[in-house]
This record gives C-alpha cells, sequence and structure tokens, in this order.
C-alpha cells in the first residue's frame, strides 16, 4: 500500500486519538489542521487501510462505523450513557483459557481454537440507573 498524504494523515490522527472516532470526526480532525481533502477520499481511504489491517473498524451504538488505531490486543467499554468506546485490557491469562463449546452438546471442540477475541463490555454509572 503506497502511503499517500491523506492515509499518513489518518494514521496520526488515530494514532493521537482515544475516541474512536467516525468517518466524519476524522475528516473534522484532518481539516481542523488545516488539510485539504474530501469526505469521500476519507471513506475510501478508511476501508483500504481497515482492509490492510492497519485500522480496525468498530461499530458503535449508534450505528456509524468507527476506527481504532490501536492494533494490538484489547478490548472495548461503551458507556450507555455518551455511547463513547473506551479501550480495555483483560487479562491475555483470561482470554487464552477461553474454550469454543459445542453448540449441540455445549462440550469443548477439541479440534479448534480460537483465533480472535472481540468482546464488548457496557458499562454505566452505579447510580445512573437508579434516578
Amino acid at each position: 500500500m503506497r502511503p499517500t498524504p491523506v492515509r499518513l494523515l489518518i494514521l496520526q490522527v488515530l494514532a493521537e486519538s482515544r475516541d474512536h472516532p467516525s468517518t466524519d470526526e476524522l475528516f473534522s480532525h484532518i481539516t481542523r489542521r488545516g488539510e485539504s481533502t474530501g469526505l469521500a477520499t476519507v471513506y475510501q481511504n478508511l476501508e483500504k487501510l481497515v482492509q490492510a489491517g492497519l485500522v480496525r473498524e468498530i461499530s458503535g451504538d449508534d450505528g456509524l462505523k468507527r476506527y481504532d488505531g490501536n492494533l494490538q490486543d484489547h478490548q472495548h467499554m461503551v458507556c450507555e450513557e455518551t455511547g463513547r468506546i473506551y479501550d480495555v485490557q483483560v487479562d491475555p491469562k483470561l482470554l487464552k483459557s477461553l474454550q469454543p463449546l459445542d453448540p449441540e452438546t455445549g462440550k469443548p471442540l477439541k479440534d479448534w481454537e480460537i483465533s480472535e477475541v472481540r468482546v464488548t463490555f457496557r458499562v454505566s454509572r452505579k447510580n445512573a440507573r437508579r434516578r
């Protein structure tokens, strides 16, 4: 993949960001930096970066695709009040201890191993639901 200025800028914005921006939010970040590019160009380049494995795509509760430049193993936590997505580090030992189960018997499948784990935790403030 050719490192075009727009692709490099998208990667830079995502590396500096911890809030998992949507395409529109990324476009805003880019234009605030004084860069001239179109929204369609950002969409196209994000798709290519996701396909190349350089950016992770996340579906937000708001129905928007959101993007994560952090490719290290981590999970996500979604705030039920704001919809904001946060990175969460889960103990790798716990994730490695997971076993796929046979849907019919509920017993561990012996010939299978989990190759990827994606977990999203939904959280709210303890007292928010009591109001």
